[in-house]
C-alpha cells in the first residue's frame, strides 16, 4: 500500500481546512462566512459520473472533452459532452509518465499503454515489458524517447519511430543502466528531453541520453521527490529534510528539516514548491526565491494531493471533506467542491474546467470561473 500511495502520490485524510488570510502576518484563522459563493454544493451523486470504486486519479484531457478514472483496478474513459463511458479496461496502476506534460501509463499484466492526454485523451503506444516488476516508467515532454525499471533494470524506449499498430521496442535493447538498489518513483526527463533523472540506492543520477552515460550525481542518501515544469530544479529527501537543488551542477537552493518522507509539486514557473505528507501534517507552499515557508492548512489527518492549475494561479487541496482552492496572489479561499474525500484534480489545457476524483466513486467537473458544477443533461 505504501508503494501505491507513492506511485499515485497521495495521503487522504483532513478533518476541517484552515486558511491564511492576507494581511494576518500568517495568522491562521477558520474560514468565515464572509466570502459568500465560495462553497459550492455538490449535484446529487447521480448528476456525477459514476466510476464505481474509490479512485485514485482523474485526468482530464487537453481539449476537456474526454477523461480517464482509475480505481479499483479498473480505468474507464469518459465522453464528457455525451455524459458517457466509451469503454474500460482493467489496470493494476497508472503513473503519470512526465510531470510537465500530457503522457499516461497504464501498466496490465506485462503491458505498459501509453496514452497522450494533450487533446482527445487516446493510446498511442503500448510496450511489452522486458522483465517484471515495472518499478517506474516516463516519457520526455516531447514525446519522442520513454524510459522504464523493470526488475532492477533501466531500458529506453523510442517514441519517435513508433508505427500505428506496433509495439514500441527497446533502444538499446539491453538495459542501460543496472540498478544497485529499491528505486522510488517518480523519475523524469528534465525539460532538455534528454536528461533522465532517477533515483537509486540514495543516489540521484541524470543519464544523458545521446551520450548514453550518467552525466551528474548527488550522493549521501537522497530519494528524487519532483522536477520543476521547466526543469531547472529538483527536489530529494535525505532522511531528515528536503532539499532543492539549481541544475544542472546540483547547487543546493534551499533546505527544510522533515522528519517523513514528504510529497512536493512545483508551480508552473518553478518558484515555488507545495510540501504535504501522506498521513497528514500541515499543507505548507515554500517560496524558493525568498526561502519562506507559508503554512496554509495546519491540521493532521489522512490528505490526498495538491497542486496547482496550469498558469500556476490557483493551488488546490484534497481533503475528507472535498477538495480546496486558493487564489496564490492573495492566499484568499476561492472556493469548495465535491463533498466526500477528493483524492485528486486535474485541469484541462485552458485551464477553465476542472476534474475531481472522489473516494465516493464519482468524477465532478467544474467551470473554475463560475465555481459551479457541470451536470447532466
Amino acid at each position: 500500500m505504501r508503494r501505491q500511495a507513492q506511485e499515485a502520490r497521495f495521503g487522504f485524510r483532513l478533518a476541517r481546512t484552515i486558511r491564511t488570510l492576507p494581511g494576518k502576518g500568517g495568522k491562521l484563522v477558520q474560514p468565515d462566512e464572509k466570502h459568500p459563493g465560495k462553497r459550492q454544493p455538490d449535484a446529487p451523486k447521480e448528476q456525477a459520473y459514476q466510476h464505481g470504486a474509490p479512485m485514485y486519479w482523474a485526468i482530464i484531457s487537453g481539449d476537456g472533452k474526454r477523461f480517464i478514472s482509475w480505481g479499483g483496478g479498473v480505468n474507464r474513459i469518459w465522453n464528457v459532452e455525451k455524459w458517457k463511458e466509451e469503454f474500460s479496461f482493467p489496470a493494476n496502476y497508472m503513473y503519470c509518465l512526465n510531470l510537465s506534460g500530457p503522457f499516461l501509463g497504464i501498466h496490465g499484466g506485462n503491458e505498459l499503454g501509453i496514452w497522450d492526454f494533450s487533446n482527445e485523451g487516446e493510446q498511442i503506444a503500448k510496450l511489452q515489458l522486458p522483465t517484471a516488476p515495472l518499478r517506474w516508467a516516463c516519457v520526455a515532454a516531447d514525446g519522442k524517447t520513454g524510459a522504464l525499471a523493470a526488475g532492477n533494470e533501466v531500458f529506453l524506449f523510442d517514441m519517435a519511430s513508433r508505427k500505428a499498430g506496433s509495439p514500441l521496442v527497446l533502444r538499446p535493447t539491453v538495459p542501460i543502466h543496472k540498478l544497485a538498489g529499491q528505486t522510488a518513483w517518480p523519475a523524469t526527463f528534465l525539460a532538455d528531453n534528454k536528461t533522465l533523472a532517477f533515483s537509486d540506492a540514495g543516489v540521484i543520477k541524470l543519464w544523458d541520453v545521446g551520450a548514453q552515460k550518467i552525466a551528474e550525481t548527488l550522493e549521501g542518501g537522497h530519494v528524487l521527490l519532483a522536477s520543476s515544469p521547466k526543469g531547472k530544479r529538483l527536489a530529494s529527501f535525505t532522511g531528515d529534510s528536503v532539499k532543492v537543488w539549481d541544475l544542472p551542477n546540483f547547487k543546493e537552493r534551499g533546505s527544510l528539516k522533515c522528519e517523513t518522507m514528504p510529497q512536493v509539486n512545483f508551480d508552473p514557473r518553478g518558484e515555488n514548491m507545495v510540501i504535504f505528507r501522506d498521513g497528514g501534517g500541515p499543507v505548507q507552499v515554500w517560496n524558493l526565491g525568498t526561502r519562506k515557508l507559508k503554512e496554509i492548512i495546519k491540521q493532521s489527518g489522512l490528505r490526498t494531493l495538491s497542486g496547482y492549475s496550469p498558469d500556476g494561479r490557483y493551488l488546490w487541496a484534497g481533503s475528507e471533506e472535498g477538495l480546496v482552492m486558493w487564489d496564490v496572489a492573495t492566499w484568499t479561499e476561492h472556493f469548495r467542491c465535491n463533498s466526500g474525500v477528493a483524492c485528486h484534480a486535474s485541469f484541462s489545457s485552458s485551464g477553465k474546467l476542472m476534474v475531481t476524483a472522489g473516494r465516493d466513486g464519482t468524477v465532478r467537473i467544474w467551470d473554475v470561473a463560475t465555481r459551479k458544477q457541470l451536470t447532466k443533461p
